[in-house]
């Protein structure tokens, strides 16, 4: 798969920046975690084979003759949002048919053309394998009412925003559909750390800041938010930087608004997550100290990742991902484990 993708890669990242409007150079970064996912798949689905060997090693030790096993899912609607085609859409394609799982892909109208353009190109390799992938091309919403509210799936896998999540919730509930729901972000992110200041603008506009993990809501330690407020006036950048105050939404935020404060303790930040904040995909760290801060907001908030020092907006899709509260319906774990069901067998 990934010799072909690569014969076309100039060809798919000018569609891809076309219809989305990024950057080919940010587009090359997206690429790079498909090159990674798509070189470790064969190493990653064997350590995945001997782990849920290991699972059901465990559960024997308690019941000699029980089964703990995984199956796909059956018949699967993938909706994919428009910010995610790439890496994700190969990503997912390989994941659910490695297992038997039957595709029906229904991409963002606004990147239909990308998705046809790589489908295409997959096509005699999806036949050769016998991965069966239908493409549905008139949106997710559609595609939920055709396959979902007349129980033509096993599956629903949804990324995407989080505004008709409830809807889509109860759809899959009234129609017996098992869901995988993904969803926004509104990234928090705690800077104590100077040289951070500098080093995380570039983040904040990668891909147009349209990812789920771009930085949307900063925490900056009280010692250095003059810094960051000379820095802000000094930058010229679309940004719109707003300082938090006690009647701010931070769960409603517009494009190109990141939303600022400063902080004395981590107690304090934590708290006002705890009472203000809906969302549960992401909270970035930049410290020099940072493992009381991981302590503090693993142990107090629901978040299903915590990035370290590094560049928030980087996904190596190799590794599990999830989200809680108002960001998902999605365990933490990885694409294998999601496109696969797990069942117990008891035997007497």
């Amino acid at each position: 798969m990934l010799n072909l993708l690569n014969e076309n890669k100039h060809l798919i990242i000018q569609t891809y920046a076309k219809e989305t409007l990024y950057s080919e150079k940010d587009i090359e970064l997206l690429w790079l975690d498909l090159e990674t996912y798509l070189t470790n798949f064969n190493k990653a689905f064997d350590n995945k084979q001997k782990m849920w060997d290991l699972e059901k090693t465990m559960y024997q030790c308690f019941e000699e003759n029980s089964l703990y096993i995984r199956k796909k899912h059956g018949k699967v609607l993938i909706c994919l949002p428009y910010n995610a085609v790439i890496p994700l859409l190969p990503i997912f394609l390989i994941s659910f048919c490695m297992f038997g799982n039957n595709v029906i892909l229904s991409p963002s109208r606004r990147t239909l053309e990308t998705a046809k353009l790589i489908l295409n190109l997959l096509k005699e390799l999806f036949q050769q394998n016998q991965f069966n992938v239908e493409l549905f091309e008139i949106g997710g919403q559609k595609a939920i009412e055709n396959f979902v509210l007349t129980r033509k799936v096993d599956l629903l896998f949804f990324q995407g925003s989080s505004k008709n999540r409830n809807e889509i919730y109860s759809k899959c509930i009234g129609s017996g559909v098992e869901l995988i729901y993904e969803g926004e972000g509104n990234q928090i992110t705690i800077i104590d750390n100077l040289t951070a200041l500098e080093t995380i603008k570039p983040w904040l506009s990668f891909c147009n800041g349209k990812l789920c993990t771009t930085p949307k809501i900063l925490f900056i330690n009280s010692s250095l938010f003059q810094d960051f407020h000379n820095s802000i006036k000094a930058d010229k950048t679309d940004y719109h930087f707003v300082m938090l105050n006690e009647n701010t939404d931070i769960n409603e935020i517009t494009d190109k608004t990141i939303l600022y404060n400063s902080y004395n303790e981590i107690d304090k930040v934590v708290s006002y997550l705890q009472s203000n904040y809906d969302f549960g995909l992401q909270v970035s760290v930049f410290s020099e100290n940072p493992k009381p801060i991981i302590e503090k907001l693993s142990n107090n908030l629901n978040i299903s990742r915590i990035t370290v020092n590094m560049n928030p907006t980087f996904q190596n899709s190799l590794l599990p991902w999830g989200g809680y509260k108002k960001s998902g319906y999605s365990r933490v774990c990885d694409f294998l484990d999601k496109a696969t069901k797990t069942i117990i067998v008891e035997n007497a």
